[in-house]
């Protein structure tokens, strides 16, 4: 889920590492915690990114909110971890609109959006091209510099960092397409 930073609202879309896809959790004295992994470690407000904001998108739980998918059917949801069992606010199951709601808090709102993005388009213009190639090269040249976008993008090998191996995957990708 990804928080844009200038409305509050909640999408869902790939993840980045990007600041803005980060789970708050509120303790009972508001000290704030990120968390950047798959699953959540404490309980409380799951809350806008953003230090100070009062916006709750999610009402107290007695359990973590965890984001996973179900061996056994292979979908994916958001809910939290119940003695035995889950408990699924959101799930999706495959194919278009295929989103289901369930058991979800009335505050719970989910605004979904498409997100265009693929590995390699480090310019952002939609498509891969000798331009992103370039800009690649001119990164790693300490040229300039990417944002968190760029960064996850540019990095093709999934390595954690943008290097001329990510450069190469890049230029093979445009040259076999």
């Amino acid at each position: 889920l990804t928080v844009d930073e200038s409305t509050g609202q909640v999408t869902s879309a790939a993840f980045s590492g990007g600041r803005n896809q980060q789970w708050i959790i509120d303790k009972a004295d508001n000290t704030r915690f990120t968390i950047k992994t798959r699953s959540l470690t404490r309980p409380g407000n799951l809350s806008k990114a953003v230090n100070g904001s009062g916006a709750v998108i999610d009402a107290d739980t007695e359990y973590p909110i965890r984001f996973e998918q179900y061996s056994t059917t292979g979908a994916y949801a958001v809910g939290h971890p119940v003695t035995g069992s889950s408990t699924q606010y959101l799930q999706y199951t495959g194919g278009r609109f295929q989103w289901a709601t369930y058991g979800a808090p009335v505050n719970f709102q989910w605004h979904f959006e498409r997100v265009v993005c693929q590995k390699g388009d480090v310019n952002l213009d939609g498509s891969l091209s000798t331009a992103d190639v370039l800009l690649l090269q001119r990164y790693i040249g300490r040229e300039v510099s990417f944002n968190d976008d760029q960064l996850y993008l540019g990095d093709l090998n999934n390595s954690g960092t943008v290097t001329v191996l990510d450069v190469n995957l890049l230029q093979q990708l445009i040259a076999n397409a």
